[in-house]
């Protein structure tokens, strides 16, 4: 009756162990946070999103082709500015 229940642990650690690795991977995508009174903005996967400091629901802000880059929320909080890269220029928007 043992060698099951230990089998049955091994495969349970095994498949958690591979879920942490996987959102260990998806968290190294994330760069280059700002933190802005009550907004952070950061870079995910080369797109440029926000969350509150709160927490909540993250909301993504760019989807181009080409990299977005250190995002920079205004003093007010109304705006972000960014270094974009397309087509091998990169510009400050």
């Amino acid at each position: 009756m043992q060698y099951p229940i230990r089998l049955l642990t091994a495969i349970v650690l095994f498949i958690s162990s591979s879920f942490v690795s996987l959102a260990m991977e998806d968290a190294r995508l994330m760069r280059y946070p700002h933190i802005q009174k009550d907004l952070i903005a950061f870079v995910y996967a080369g797109d440029i999103w926000t969350v509150p400091t709160q927490g909540g629901d993250a909301k993504r802000l760019t989807s181009h082709e080409g990299m977005e880059l250190f995002p920079k929320i205004s003093p007010d909080g109304k705006w972000i500015a960014f270094s974009g890269e397309y087509s091998g220029s990169r510009q400050i928007f």
